[in-house]
Parts: structure tokens; C-alpha cells; sequence
């Protein structure tokens, strides 16, 4: 049985549009052209009162370009990579302020404003802030991490769950600027936290105890992600934009552009609104579109690669529901003496969608043992292969529970 349940709604702003629950733009006119930077900072910012994207600025200052391969500062052992301890001696005071920013709850990174302000009608390409920040913040989310890893090496676990909060909560920040590569960059380093939650809940000696401390730090410090119609609409907007007021064609001409790229995203929309178990089969129309605007003035604002990068989307979703329920079960054995029969068993308002696994659209594969229980999603090949894990996520599937089978 299929438990996923799907969500939208179609509205017309330029031809028919598809916004869901998100904000309707004004309609596109070459003749009339609309700041459409001005709109998103606006609408997605104007709530942001004290704004952490500020304390980042201050901590990408101070902090220095890594040069080395953070890759095995996750792997054992964690404390004998000699440029990463290099690193995070020199940068102490960037990675203090970093903290500081992850730690507010307030925060957006604004469409333009090269100085970092926030406020809406800022009118400098989106590139221009996140060619700045990228690096500098990859490597602090990365910088925490490798800290809290040599403290678990050194037998101080609290420092890596702390850090792997606070990593997290920077991936939501990061997830405020609004575009793919962006989301690519928060997915990638809450993924990496989730991992180390877990491998800190692995190497406890009271694992049950640790989840009921670590539950509710989690649950404050992780909302879920922006959908997906959140990125797809400001990046529409953002080529309606660039079209309108920077395109120097004839109206006509910039009218057809407009067209193509509204057919296109209305056809990703339609692809994203669909759980992956569908549309993981169903790229024709997408491919099809990019295949014809090749080559033409428009093709710069299709992303090829969107399905490659909704399988991560989908793998964080995975990561991230399983996670919670690891706790929860841990919480649960705390409470009852044993691990539940089913995922049935766990109460609480909120534990029906972090049952779903979102590549089947149906329960986590849950396997209640003596002493123990195994976890598994099945993975982009959406066959359960008998918890044969993948670590690439690529063929098998991916075993979130027990860390070593």
C-alpha cells in the first residue's frame, strides 16, 4: 500500500502555472518588466528581523580556504589527518563565529545585495553572493564536523553532537538562498550530520539515554526542508526576470522565451509534484524540452541534471526521516524494556510521515531483532533487496540501522 500522500494545486499567472502552496508572482510582461529580485527578497525575507546571514559575513572573514580533502575526517581514525588539525588551529575564531551564526533563528540570504544586507531590492546577480559564500561556509559546516570528530576520537562525543546540531541548523539557513546549488550544498552537509548523529548514537554506551537527550535537540534544531516548488518558483522568476529586463530582443522574441520557459518548468513542477516511485519513471516530457531548446537563448535556465538532484533531495528526505525514527525507537526501548514488533507501534503526532520512506511511498523496511532492529529504505532501484547495503545509494539498499551489518 502506497502511504505517500500528494499535495498541489494549479493557479494561472503565464500560461498554466502550477505554484502549489507558494506565493503567486505577477505575471511576466516584457513591456511592463517587474524586479522580480526585489519580489523574492521581499516575499521569502521581509519576516527576517535579525538576520544570522550578517554573523556568517563576519565569520566568512576569518575564516581561511581549506586545501586538503575533508573526505576522511568522517572515517576512523579521526584525529590523524594533519591538515585538517592544521586547519582548525588556524581557524578557531572563524569557526567560534560560525557557531554563533548557526545558533540564531533568524535567517536569509537575499537575492542580490553584495554587501550581505537582506532587505529586498537588491539588484546584483544572485552569483555574486553565492560565489562568495560557498566555499567559505562548506568549509565551516565541514570545519565543525571535523572538530566534533576528534573530540569523539578523543572520547568527548558531546563535542560532535553539538556540532552536528548546529551543522544542520546552518544547512536550513543554506536552504534559504533560492536556488539548486544551494539546496545541493544543504543536503550535502545535513546528510553528513545526520550520519555523525548516528555515529555517535553507535558508539554510546547508553544509546537508549542518549536518545531521549538528543530527540528534542533534534527536533528544535531540524524543521523540514523547503519543498522542492519552492526552489522551482524562484528559480522561474529569476529567469522571468533576467528575460525581461535584461534580454536586449524584441518584445516578441522575448515573449517566446518567456514560453519555453514556462512550458519547462510547468513540466518540472508537474514531475516534482509527483512522489519519486512515479516519476522516477516518467523524465521523457523533461528530457524532450531540453532536447529542443538546445542551443537557444533560454537553455542556460534549464538544469539538465534536476532528476540526478532530486535523488539527493530524496536521499536527505530518507536520511533524515530515519534518523528521527532511530531515536524514536531507542526512546520507545527506554520506555518499554524492547524494541517494538512494527513501526506501527511509535506515537506521537508527527511519526506518520517519518514512517514513509520517500522512494517507495510506503513503511521503512523495519526488522524488529533479539536485541536490536534493522532499518532499511530501498533506494533509487525502489527494490527491496533484502537490506543489502549500497553506501553510494546507487543499486541496493541503503541500511540506516544497525551502522555495521
Amino acid at each position: 500500500m502506497r502511504r505517500m500522500l500528494i499535495a498541489g494545486g494549479v493557479v494561472g499567472a503565464f500560461g498554466a502555472v502550477a505554484w502549489g502552496a507558494e506565493p503567486r508572482p505577477p505575471a511576466p510582461d516584457p513591456e511592463k518588466p517587474v524586479n522580480y529580485i526585489a519580489w523574492i527578497n521581499e516575499t521569502f525575507g521581509g519576516h527576517v528581523k535579525n538576520n544570522a546571514f550578517d554573523t556568517y559575513q563576519a565569520a566568512y572573514q576569518l575564516i581561511t580556504p581549506f586545501e586538503g580533502d575533508w573526505g576522511d575526517t568522517t572515517d576512523k581514525p579521526w584525529t590523524e589527518n594533519a591538515a585538517v588539525t592544521e586547519w582548525l588551529r588556524r581557524n578557531q575564531r572563524g569557526l567560534e563565529k560560525f557557531k554563533e551564526a548557526a545558533a540564531q533563528q533568524e535567517c536569509f540570504f537575499s537575492v542580490g545585495g553584495g554587501d550581505g544586507a537582506s532587505g529586498a531590492g537588491a539588484d546584483t546577480p544572485l552569483a555574486a553572493v553565492l560565489l562568495m559564500a560557498d566555499p567559505k561556509h562548506r568549509d565551516g559546516a565541514r570545519g565543525l564536523l571535523a572538530e566534533g570528530f576528534r573530540a569523539l576520537g578523543g572520547g568527548e562525543p558531546q563535542k560532535l553532537v553539538d556540532n552536528a546540531l548546529l551543522t544542520i541548523r546552518s544547512a536550513h539557513h543554506i536552504d534559504t538562498r533560492p536556488d539548486t546549488m544551494a539546496r545541493l550544498r544543504a543536503v550535502a552537509s545535513s546528510a553528513t550530520a545526520y550520519e555523525a548523529l548516528l555515529t555517535v548514537l553507535e558508539a554510546s554506551a547508553d544509546r537508549d539515554a542518549l536518545a531521549v537527550e538528543l530527540l528534542p535537540r533534534l527536533q528544535a534544531a531540524d524543521p523540514s526542508f523547503n519543498p522542492l516548488s519552492r526552489v522551482l518558483l524562484v528559480e522561474r522568476v529569476q529567469a522571468w526576470d533576467f528575460i525581461c529586463r535584461d534580454v536586449a530582443e524584441p518584445v516578441a522574441a522575448r515573449k517566446g522565451m518567456l514560453a519555453t520557459v514556462n512550458r519547462y518548468y510547468d513540466a518540472l513542477d508537474e514531475w516534482t509534484a509527483q512522489p519519486y516511485y512515479v516519476a522516477a519513471g516518467r523524465t521523457e516530457r523533461l528530457d524532450q524540452i531540453v532536447k529542443e531548446i538546445e542551443g537557444s537563448p533560454v537553455a542556460s535556465f534549464v538544469d539538465s541534471g534536476f532528476v540526478r538532484a532530486r535523488q539527493l533531495d530524496e536521499r536527505l528526505c530518507s536520511l533524515r526521516r530515519a534518523t528521527h525514527l532511530i531515536l524514536r525507537l531507542h526512546v520507545y526501548h527506554k520506555e518499554n524494556g524492547k524494541f517494538p514488533p512494527s513501526l506501527d507501534e511509535l506515537q506521537g503526532g508527527d511519526i506518520g510521515p517519518l514512517r514513509i520512506d520517500p522512494f517507495s511511498g510506503d513503511y521503512f523496511v523495519y526488522q524488529k531483532r533479539r536485541a536490536s532492529f534493522k532499518l532499511h529504505t530501498v533506494g533509487v532501484n525502489l527494490t527491496d533487496d533484502g537490506g543489502q547495503h549500497d553506501e553510494r545509494w546507487r543499486e541496493k539498499d541503503y541500511v540506516f540501522w544497525p551502522r555495521k551489518d
